[in-house]
Formats: C-alpha cells, sequence, structure tokens
C-alpha cells in the first residue's frame, strides 16, 4: 500500500481560475462533476467564485507546492453543522493518494471541536469508483442511493458525521 502523500491547503482565490481550469477544462477529469467540461477561463472563475462566497474552499497543494485540485465544502440549507463537500484533482496526481488526504483533510476539519463542520457528505456518481473508494477509506458510509433515468448507476450520498459534537 502506498503511503498517504502529504497535503497542504490554502484559501482558494480567483488567481487559481487558470489552474482549476486545466482540470475543469479536460473532458475526463469533469466526467462525473455537477457542471459540463469547462470551455473557458470565466467559467472556471466563476466557480472559484461559487466555492468561495459557498463556504469553505481550498487550494490542494503537493509537498512541492504544485496545485493538485481543490476542496469546498459549503454549509447544507437543512442541517446545521453539516457540510456538503467537492474534490477535483488534476489527472496526473490521480491515484497517488491525494484524493483520499483531501477528504481526510476536510473529515479533520469536522473532528475539530472550534470548527463549524460537525458533518460532511459528498455526492458521488455509483461508476466513479475511485471517488467512492475514497470517501469509504476515511470512514464515510452510504446514507442514500438516489436513482435517476439518465443515471443509471445510481447517486450514492456519503455521509460521515462527528458524533462527540
Amino acid at each position: 500500500m502506498k503511503p498517504t502523500p502529504c497535503i497542504r491547503l490554502r484559501e482558494l482565490t480567483v488567481q487559481d481560475a487558470a489552474a482549476v481550469f486545466e482540470i475543469t477544462g479536460d473532458p475526463e477529469a469533469a466526467k462525473y462533476m455537477r457542471f459540463d467540461v469547462h470551455t473557458s477561463l470565466e467559467q472556471a472563475r466563476q466557480l472559484v467564485e461559487e466555492y468561495r462566497l459557498g463556504g469553505l474552499a481550498f487550494a490542494v497543494l503537493s509537498p512541492s507546492g504544485e496545485f493538485v485540485g481543490y476542496l469546498a465544502m459549503y454549509a447544507s440549507d437543512e442541517e446545521p453543522g453539516c457540510y456538503g463537500m467537492s474534490t477535483m484533482i488534476a489527472p496526473r496526481f490521480w491515484n497517488q493518494g491525494y484524493g483520499t488526504a483531501m477528504v481526510a483533510a476536510a473529515k479533520e476539519m469536522a473532528m475539530d471541536p472550534d470548527s463549524p463542520v460537525r458533518a460532511l457528505t459528498g455526492h458521488v456518481v455509483g461508476d466513479n469508483l475511485g471517488s467512492r473508494r475514497m470517501l469509504e477509506k476515511n470512514g464515510f458510509t452510504v446514507a442514500q442511493k438516489l436513482t435517476f433515468e439518465d443515471l443509471p448507476s445510481g447517486l450514492y450520498v456519503y455521509r460521515f458525521e462527528n458524533t462527540q459534537k
């Protein structure tokens, strides 16, 4: 088993839009996302702004400082303390443990007694086995499976809750 890489988180800013666009503009990387493949830098900039306004948005950096991807957590309107999570990783960093490290960082925030986060959810298309595995490795469990006509593999809702808060 490969060791999980160390990552650094910093605030995601509009200056990261070009790095985000490298990922969101890649059809393979954006395959399972809630948005269509981005065709302009402006779309990536708008996504960064949306994540920044919605809650906690981080650029994820490799140990050498390379932009790996982003981690965004946004507060639920229905459940205080519950945050939805969105992660995206540049393909050159796939299958190296970065996704697992990103989710572990989000989980640490939920475990911090001073953090507003007490529960996390992630929505994953059933066919996206890599994302499902990274959540499961971090102790998330399937809370619900949603079915849609245009999504034969379903949409899995994963959840992690800090029961100590």
